[in-house]
């Protein structure tokens, strides 16, 4: 038979498929010393420790198509992923992807897949190599990695002190941003008619679909002595929180140093009726990294400064000392 991007998955044997994906994976700096058996085998370099993570998104749960394209899906999938190690102050170094499709996914929907890998990796971390993965049919799209890094000394969410200085490095509100565009136009919102996709709009859709996680500072903010870290995955205040709960401190954002990120989400008080304070503080998915830092010590570049570490009060996380409605997003609790 001969294949082409039309040809449905389910006219294809597993072989192909994994061929298909294989071809466009990227090979990284890493790769498995066995290839085609039952796992892969890797050399950890001596004196650092593994590092492992793993993160799925489901059909209908995490994406919808057509907003999301094949290509958005394997992009995001990476990113998210190599997001977690770059939080715990580690190097990346491989992926094992799993996917499960339906039998109506085409040649293409492969192709733009396993390249939103290839890019997403090249872009961020250009490093890592995929060692394999695995393959099912499955009534909803589904998008599964491992992620793997090297570090020698972990940063984690539990060693934030008193006066530690609060910092984030990365976008702030534009995910969020990017997500109530496609909904709106998903459901003909009436408000969103005739939205033109250009500059910041543009922006915050891209935000949403092709996440660009700040991996690499992961490991310089640990060069720098980070004491804690975190990547925003569910929103500033609730990632904050856990950082919080795991220090056993208060975390105390200054509004005045988050303005400035207010004020580019402006746009969106009258093109989407939303506060921007609450994209800024409970938004989520724009996976930057969330740290604190001696009050002496340099911050490393891409990092800015947006509050201090108290004593633990009542509330794991203040605004400018006083308690903050913005809450951030949970799995369970939204669906």
């Amino acid at each position: 038979m001969k294949v082409s991007l039309a040809t449905r998955v389910g006219d294809l044997a597993e072989e192909q498929i994994v061929a298909i994906l294989r071809q466009a994976y990227p090979a990284g700096e890493h790769p498995t010393e066995v290839e085609n058996d039952d796992a892969a085998v890797i050399t950890v370099t001596p004196g650092l420790r593994l590092v492992t993570s793993s993160d799925m998104l489901i059909e209908h749960e995490d994406f919808v198509f057509p907003e999301f394209s094949a290509y958005d899906v394997g992009w995001k999938t990476a990113a998210v992923n190599l997001s977690d190690i770059g939080a715990m102050g580690a190097q990346p170094t491989g992926l094992v992807m799993a996917l499960g499709l339906g039998h109506d996914a085409t040649v293409a929907d492969l192709i733009g897949y396993a390249r939103g890998v290839r890019d997403a990796v090249n872009e961020l971390a250009p490093q890592v190599s995929i060692w394999g993965g695995d393959l099912s049919h499955a009534r909803l799209f589904t998008s599964q990695a491992t992620s793997y890094g090297e570090v020698a000394e972990p940063v984690t969410r539990g060693g934030a002190l008193l006066g530690d200085v609060v910092a984030y490095a990365g976008l702030l509100g534009f995910a969020a941003a990017g997500l109530r565009i496609l909904m709106g136009e998903r459901t003909d919102d009436p408000d969103l008619r005739g939205l033109e996709r250009t500059g910041a709009i543009q922006h915050a859709v891209d935000a949403q679909l092709r996440p660009h996680p700040p991996v690499s500072l992961g490991a310089r903010a640990a060069a720098y002595g980070a004491h804690s870290l975190i990547d925003v995955s569910d929103g500033l205040a609730r990632d904050a929180a856990r950082i919080a709960a795991a220090s056993d401190v208060t975390l105390d954002f200054v509004s005045g140093a988050l303005a400035g990120r207010c004020a580019d989400l402006g746009w969106t008080r009258h093109t989407l009726g939303v506060d921007p304070w609450e994209l800024v503080m409970a938004g989520g998915e724009d996976f930057g990294l969330l740290g604190t830092f001696a009050a002496d010590a340099a911050l490393p570049e891409g990092f800015e400064a947006v509050g201090t570490v108290i004593e633990r009060g009542e509330h794991g996380v203040l605004l400018s000392g006083r308690p903050t409605e913005y809450l951030g997003f949970d799995h369970f609790r939204h669906s």
